[in-house]
């Protein structure tokens, strides 16, 4: 959730900056800015649901180890 907040607020940022700069009305900027803010959601889900994935994933695998990965006894 605090990703999503940070990527929408620079992403809102930007596009209040380019709107001064190209001199548009107040409904355009607000029409961009919440465009924009649903632009990053998707990436951004996509994202946090990777990296929790890897996480899960990398603590399964030191609490549960193969069995091809333990010590050959001869």
């Amino acid at each position: 959730m605090v990703t999503f907040a940070v990527a929408a607020a620079l992403a809102t940022i930007y596009d209040v900056v380019l709107a001064v700069a190209t001199d548009a009305s107040a409904t355009e900027t607000m029409l961009m800015c919440l465009s924009s803010a649903v632009a990053v959601l998707g990436p951004t889900v996509a994202y946090v649901v990777l990296a929790h994935a890897m996480l899960r994933t990398d603590s399964a695998r030191r609490h549960f180890p193969s069995p091809a990965s333990a010590p050959v006894s001869t």
